[in-house]
């Protein structure tokens, strides 16, 4: 009110993920569908297709056998990117998986996605065309 604080540094102030948000909405296609994860259900700053996918994400990783195939799962499911809010995330993996699949998602960050942005304990991820 007082424009002390201009309306972006205000929202990051209150939602840290804000600022890889706004970077979606200027840098991704229109057509762009995102996986949130430990976003908190918050969708309403986002102009891309964004699907909450905490449950979906640990399914398809608990149902796959390597890192082609969880890729190959999301991208059926027409996923293009994912966001992702760093501590919530790690530590659920580290709790909902065995060292098995932990290895199948490292190797999945590390082949079959290209990070895009990480601000603020959050990240975003593009999943790799083939």
């Amino acid at each position: 009110i007082s424009g002390r604080v201009d309306r972006e540094a205000y929202i990051t102030r209150h939602r840290p993920e804000y600022p890889v948000i706004l970077y979606a909405n200027g840098q991704l296609p229109a057509n762009t569908k995102l996986m949130a994860l430990f976003l908190g259900n918050r969708l309403y700053y986002s102009e891309r297709k964004m699907i909450f996918g905490n449950q979906l994400f640990l399914k398809t990783v608990k149902s796959a056998d390597s890192d082609a195939a969880i890729f190959g799962k999301l991208q059926r499911r027409g996923f293009t990117h994912l966001l992702i809010r760093y501590d919530l995330f790690n530590r659920w993996t580290n709790t909902q998986f065995n060292d098995r699949e932990k290895k199948m998602l490292i190797s999945f960050f590390e082949k079959e996605v290209t990070p895009l942005l990480s601000k603020n304990g959050y990240g975003l991820y593009r999943l790799n065309t083939r």
